[in-house]
């Protein structure tokens, strides 16, 4: 069963000098004030955690775009949106039919 993901757009807060780790906060507030989506070791994963929800939002719209070239005849563009969607799947989220 899928859960929802925590709503973007997701703020990237680096490492402040004070050894707090580099952090993905939700936009959204809770009754304690930012969410948290995640912290992690490495700013490299925190930056892009971060843009996980544009990227997500990015890739489900190449990849209408590449069923419709698909639909007007275009194949050789198929096997990129078996890829596309396949991470989309992987990142637990359903493409719209």
């Amino acid at each position: 069963m899928a859960t929802q993901h925590t709503p973007g757009p997701w703020q990237y807060i680096p490492d402040d000098g004070t050894g707090t780790l580099p952090a993905v906060l939700s936009a959204h507030v809770n009754v304690g004030g930012n969410f948290y989506v995640a912290q992690c070791n490495v700013e490299a994963d925190a930056r892009l955690i971060a843009a996980a929800p544009e990227m997500l939002t990015a890739l489900t719209l190449a990849l209408a775009a590449l069923d419709q070239l698909h639909r007007e005849g275009m194949r050789e563009y198929y096997p990129i949106t078996d890829q596309a969607r396949a991470a989309i799947v992987k990142a637990n989220w359903r493409y719209p039919a």
